[in-house]
């Protein structure tokens, strides 16, 4: 009798299929007013309707040891020109208006290039396992700032510490504190990616793909399903709020491990939670996520009929890669597909298929590898 109920409840947890729910209709495709209400507003919270302004004149910096330069614009709120953004651009001088990534970086644009000129940003980096100690262009590998500019792209980017500090109790410093209404860091950074897009293609950039690796590829993944001038989305192991399904959590994160705090995150050099992550309507939503009436696919599927590449280590367990490729599945729908391309890093070439799983054999990390693979993906892409 104990053996049996052992094995049913070894099962549920590890082999059962969760129950999720339906992608909303229309006529014509996913309903996309039904999922910005039920799930994005109550789960990261609204946008301003406010536009960031850019001021006229811009930095340009001279990086001739890769036949580049760096461009800096100014992005201000209009409530308080004193809380501003700070948008660079690496790219080759021979090339004007490359094809860009946009990317959140989460110490600074001064540490993808040591170059003196390139500003260091007054804010606060509130993450502590990743800025204590970096240097000027310290972080030039981690964003793969010589395999783009090789190809002749682009890399679009700005600290997340402008718009929001990645910390629950250091909240009051970016843009986000001028619009004191329920949205999470995930939304104000998601906002700044879509503020900086629109403004980059003012410029002339005509295609903007966002990504980003962990927490920053849940921002790349909502910005992009919120603003549909973002070409493409290349989420990089982006976990629970990104990719990942908010069911059947076992061993790996969930919204309620997230929300509510626990012991864990201060051994991964967290504060006691992640809860600034979402809107604070979230939290009480979180301790049922099995019952919501949304998941992780909802999301995608606004993402669509533009390219969703998404980028998952098959041993970071505690992001869910095995439940991200469910998520893909569930969204295929809403590309008129009945699956996604899943491919194995290193044992096939790229295809031109919008929704695209790439697996690589590791842990949760981002290099130049990554760069590789996502330059790769975006030649094989026919429409971008």
């Amino acid at each position: 009798m104990i053996s049996s109920m052992l094995v049913t409840l070894l099962y549920l947890l590890f082999f059962s299929t969760p129950d999720y729910p339906e992608l909303p209709r229309e006529a014509g495709g996913v309903d996309r007013t039904a999922i910005v209400k039920n799930m994005v507003e109550p789960m990261y919270g609204k946008w301003p309707q406010d536009h960031l302004l850019r001021r006229p004149d811009a930095l340009v910096v001279e990086l001739p040891e890769l036949d580049a330069r760096y461009i800096e614009w100014v992005l201000y709120s209009p409530r308080a020109p004193q809380k501003s953004l700070r948008l660079g651009v690496f790219l080759r001088r021979n090339v004007s208006h490359p094809a860009l990534f946009l990317s959140l970086n989460k110490c600074g644009n001064h540490t993808l290039h040591a170059h003196p000129l390139i500003p260091q940003g007054s804010l606060v980096f509130q993450h502590k396992t990743g800025c204590k100690g970096v240097t000027r262009g310290s972080h030039r590998n981690v964003y793969g700032l010589d395999v783009l500019l090789r190809q002749g792209l682009g890399l679009a980017t700005f600290a997340e510490a402008d718009m929001d500090a990645d910390s629950p109790t250091q909240r009051d410093l970016g843009i986000r504190a001028l619009y004191p209404h329920d949205w999470g860091a995930i939304s104000a950074w998601a906002w700044g990616l879509s503020q900086s897009t629109d403004h980059l293609k003012a410029l002339g950039y005509t295609t903007v793909i966002t990504t980003g690796h962990s927490r920053r590829g849940k921002a790349a993944l909502l910005a992009a399903a919120l603003n549909t001038s973002i070409d493409a989305a290349f989420p990089h192991q982006s976990g629970l709020g990104g990719m990942a399904s908010l069911r059947g959590a076992v061993l790996r994160e969930s919204a309620k491990l997230m929300t509510h705090g626990s012991f864990i995150y201060p051994l991964l050099g967290e504060e006691e939670s992640l809860h600034h992550f979402f809107a604070k309507s979230f939290k009480a939503l979180s301790s049922s996520a099995e019952k919501l009436p949304f998941d992780a696919h909802h999301l995608m599927a606004l993402v669509a009929p533009r390219p969703l590449i998404d980028f998952e280590g098959t041993r970071d367990y505690w992001a869910g890669p095995a439940s991200a490729r469910d998520m893909l599945h569930e969204a295929a729908p809403a590309w008129q597909l009945a699956a996604p391309v899943v491919r194995q890093y290193g044992e096939s070439k790229p295809t031109s298929e919008k929704l695209q799983l790439v697996e690589f054999p590791w842990w949760h990390v981002q290099d130049e590898r990554f760069w590789q693979e996502a330059v790769s993906v975006l030649r094989a892409l026919k429409d971008l």
